[in-house]
């Protein structure tokens, strides 16, 4: 892996143990040209991938995720004379459903019924939930386990069985657009807006790491915001900003996010 050390630089020192798990299967890849593939990465480990690996000389990637828009996604590594879209991604479908009584239940308790298993969760991609039931891509390997373990989810019988891909109902996503100005393009100005919060209130939330920029936590309520760029709150979803630009009569800058619902 000491031949791509220069692309961990800059990135904090927590997440570099998964990166270089990751690069070490590109290594793999390079030395026994062979396919393979990656276990199911989150969207910030995703996005390094689009940055640092995908330029890499004498191989093919692709992200997939099991459908179009997921959010976990894999990374299928090939040599170049290998299409990579023709890589098995070793991805299974799952459907868990409770009984119309346990309405109610979310992504979280779905989610903590799967790892309480003792199942990784990076074997885990996106979980689809819908009223008292989730669609689960899971590694193809996860699908016969879950079907004859997962029986509670909460305090709630469960039942699981196995999908095709055809069979997912992927939810369209809703958003609100935001039209406003902002005195300058500084990370608590802009999130502020985006969330509906007071600006000090942003300020405390980013001084307590509980803000992404593109899925990597910034600290800096100062940090100069981009358009394009996705910026997350713990406990308040997404926003997306899609344009900052033209100044007001005010001096102010305009600004244009949606707020993912």
């Amino acid at each position: 892996m000491s031949g791509y050390e220069g692309l961990l630089a800059g990135v904090p020192d927590e997440e570099k143990l998964a990166l270089r798990h990751l690069l070490d299967l590109v290594a793999r890849v390079e030395t026994a040209a062979q396919p393979a593939v990656s276990d199911f990465l989150d969207p910030g480990q995703a996005q390094w991938c689009r940055e640092r690996i995908f330029s890499l000389a004498g191989l093919n990637f692709r992200l997939y995720g099991g459908y179009p828009g997921a959010e976990r996604q894999r990374l299928i590594m090939a040599p170049a004379f290998f299409d990579a879209g023709m890589v098995d991604p070793n991805t299974g479908y799952v459907q868990i459903e409770t009984g119309q009584a346990a309405a109610g239940l979310t992504h979280r308790d779905f989610l903590g019924a799967v790892l309480g298993l003792g199942v990784r969760r990076e074997k885990v991609g996106d979980l689809l939930v819908q009223d008292n039931r989730c669609q689960a891509v899971v590694d193809r390997s996860l699908v016969a386990y879950l079907c004859g373990h997962l029986k509670l989810v909460g305090r709630s019988p469960a039942r699981v069985r196995e999908l095709s891909r055809d069979e997912l109902d992927i939810p369209g996503q809703r958003s609100k657009e935001i039209r406003t100005t902002v005195a300058s393009p500084r990370l608590d100005a802009i999130a502020s807006q985006g969330f509906g919060l007071s600006r000090s209130r942003m300020e405390r939330e980013i001084k307590a790491e509980k803000v992404r920029v593109n899925w990597r936590v910034v600290n800096k309520p100062d940090y100069q915001v981009k358009a394009g760029e996705v910026i997350s709150c713990r406990g308040r979803g997404r926003i997306v900003v899609e344009e900052i630009g033209g100044v007001s009569r005010k001096n102010r800058l305009y600004v244009k996010i949606q707020r993912l619902m």
